[in-house]
């Protein structure tokens, strides 16, 4: 369907891209075909599965052969490669591991799949070459990059040898940046992101699934500003059981770190305001304090 429905695409591509994008590139420069299917990459050692069908196993990230999937893409030439600038800036995207072991309720995750880390060697040949192409930014997609925190600071510390900046969009996990992983990211990055959801025990508990030590993820912060890194708080409102106390705990917690933390709010509403639980009296969700972390409308 949506082949149909873009024509100008050549290929639809599911799961594990990257080999298949590698051979679509290496048909394209060396025959010059117009490829017009689905890919459904499986195993190494099996050709990908064209068509529909069952949803294939996952491709083992220890078993992608980045030299060979570089080499596909050395054959463009340098001014070919996709590439993403912001502030002047090149950037290109990548993945250091896939999966989560968590199960925060507002979170879809791909059932059965487990976290799995690719090699510190293959990402490290992977940054080398990207560096070498120009690239001057990884933006790591991963779901959790530092779920392993002894791996993730090994990838920094790689990253910092081989003169590689990185951002990680989707955040980390505030309670496995201890102070040496801070000190390395800071000497590869300029921001950190991470994720409270909510400043009241019961509700990261038990609403959300998430139940973070919030003066432990202060001290962090506060790590990290020192540090010189710009941090952001995402925080989620309307989670399942949250009062207007509970809301505004949060909301004044989030105003509380961005004056003194210099921690950028990100105050995510799981509902509109008016669907959010308002008893009477002072468990009212403070409106103005709402209000005030809200994008202003059109």
């Amino acid at each position: 369907r949506v082949l149909a429905r873009f024509p100008a695409l050549a290929a639809v591509i599911s799961r594990e891209s990257g080999l298949a994008v590698a051979d679509l590139v290496e048909g394209l420069v060396h025959a010059n075909v117009q490829v017009r299917s689905a890919l459904f990459p499986t195993l190494r050692d099996a050709p990908p599965r064209v068509g529909g069908g069952s949803p294939p196993t996952d491709l083992p990230l220890d078993r992608i052969d980045v030299g060979a999937y570089l080499h596909r893409f050395s054959l463009l030439a340098k001014e070919d490669l996709i590439l993403e600038h912001h502030d002047e800036t090149t950037i290109f995207p990548v993945s250091w591991s896939r999966g989560c072991p968590f199960a925060c309720t507002f979170c879809t995750r791909e059932a059965g799949r487990a976290w799995e880390g690719r090699a510190v060697e293959a990402v490290e040949t992977e940054a080398v070459a990207l560096r070498d192409r120009g690239v001057a930014l990884l933006a790591v997609l991963d779901p959790v990059a530092n779920r392993d925190e002894a791996r993730f600071a090994e990838l920094l510390a790689t990253m910092a040898r081989v003169g590689m900046r990185v951002t990680f969009p989707n955040g980390l996990r505030v309670d496995r940046l201890g102070p040496d992983t801070l000190t390395r990211l800071a000497a590869v990055a300029r921001d950190v992101t991470v994720s409270l959801e909510s400043a009241d025990p019961r509700v990261a508990r038990v609403g959300i699934g998430k139940p973070l030590d919030v003066a432990a993820a202060e001290a962090t912060l506060t790590h990290a500003r020192d540090l010189g890194l710009r941090c952001s708080v995402h925080w989620i409102l309307g989670a399942p059981g949250e009062d207007g106390r509970a809301a505004n705990l949060t909301l004044a917690t989030a105003a509380d770190w961005a004056e003194r933390l210099e921690a950028r709010p990100l105050v995510q509403p799981f509902v509109p305001r008016a669907r959010l639980v308002v008893p009477a009296g002072d468990d009212s969700v403070d409106d103005a304090l709402y209000a005030s972390f809200q994008e202003p409308g059109p």
